[in-house]
């Protein structure tokens, strides 16, 4: 959340149908406001299966829910994934 203040997007890629599984729902229902406020992209019931280093330097990670499978586009510090 705090990079989301400086401009980056975040999306969230959850495997059960709730963002903070285990916990109360209305606590959840909270965090996702937040989330959602500041620009991030919640995909609940959806599995990250990999990732590819991009020629760039940024990650694509490769996700698939009930919908179509999805590439989402990252980018990480080079210094820790080398």
């Amino acid at each position: 959340m705090v990079y989301q203040k400086f401009g980056s997007a975040l999306t969230v890629v959850e495997l059960t149908d709730s963002l903070l599984p285990g916990l109360d729902r209305e606590c959840v229902k909270v965090v996702e406001r937040r989330l959602k406020k500041l620009g991030a992209t919640l995909k609940t019931e959806a599995r990250a299966e990999g990732f590819e280093k991009n020629t760039d330097g940024s990650i694509a990670v490769r996700v698939s829910a009930a919908a179509p499978r999805r590439r989402l586009n990252a980018t990480w510090s080079s210094s820790r994934w080398g």
